[in-house]
């Protein structure tokens, strides 16, 4: 198909088993095939978001107008290596939260089309953690998709790579307190993953 667009959810567990927040500067795909000419799919836009969503609940797209445009790429042969990861430098990093899942927005802008191109790709156990649409015609495909238009829900999703830069001072997590009287209250906290070199400040108010 000559234009396409996906949406895939990243889960906040998948990604901060070895960090936190922090900026993520590269995004990479793993290409197992490809054509031997790329100039049919050759110009990307990757939209990186914040999102609450354990997965899609019906075929319609969440908007782009919360999500960041971290990359607007036209690739090169030396790019798509079968066998290597597809590194992209993003253009804006994106200052993930460490607490929300992420929502990544791929725009795929080159016309025409052609077959032989496949990603490294694994099965969820959710059946709707990914949707994409595509179509021949550019003005069918909007750019950004809206949260009006549907697509096709898959479980199936290309395998994602990030790097970035860890924060410094990561934030507890799952903050409660007990026993709360007017002059003092009990906390209890989950420690992040790196914990802060000089232990924890904190105000009460």
């Amino acid at each position: 198909w000559g234009y396409n667009y996906s949406q895939q959810i990243v889960l906040k567990d998948e990604y901060t088993q070895n960090g936190g927040a922090g900026n993520i500067t590269k995004i990479k795909w793993f290409v197992k095939e490809r054509p031997s000419a790329i100039t049919s799919f050759n110009k990307w836009k990757i939209y990186i978001g914040h999102t609450n969503l354990q997965s899609f609940s019906s075929t319609t797209f969440v908007g782009t107008a919360t999500s960041q445009l971290v990359a607007d790429v036209v690739f090169t042969e030396d790019n798509f290596v079968a066998g290597q990861w597809l590194e992209i430098t993003l253009t804006t990093p994106f200052n993930y939260d460490g607490n929300s899942n992420l929502l990544i927005t791929v725009f795929e802008d080159a016309a025409a089309y052609v077959s032989g191109l496949t990603f490294a790709k694994y099965s969820t156990t959710v059946s709707s953690r990914g949707i994409y649409r595509r179509n021949d015609t550019a003005s069918n495909v909007s750019n950004p998709p809206t949260s009006t238009q549907t697509g096709n829900i898959v479980s199936i999703l290309p395998i994602i790579e990030f790097e970035g830069n860890l924060a410094s001072c990561l934030r507890p997590s799952n903050i409660t307190g007990v026993s709360i009287t007017s002059s003092g209250v009990n906390l209890s906290w989950t420690a992040p993953v790196v914990l802060p070199s000089n232990g924890y400040e904190y105000e009460v108010r």
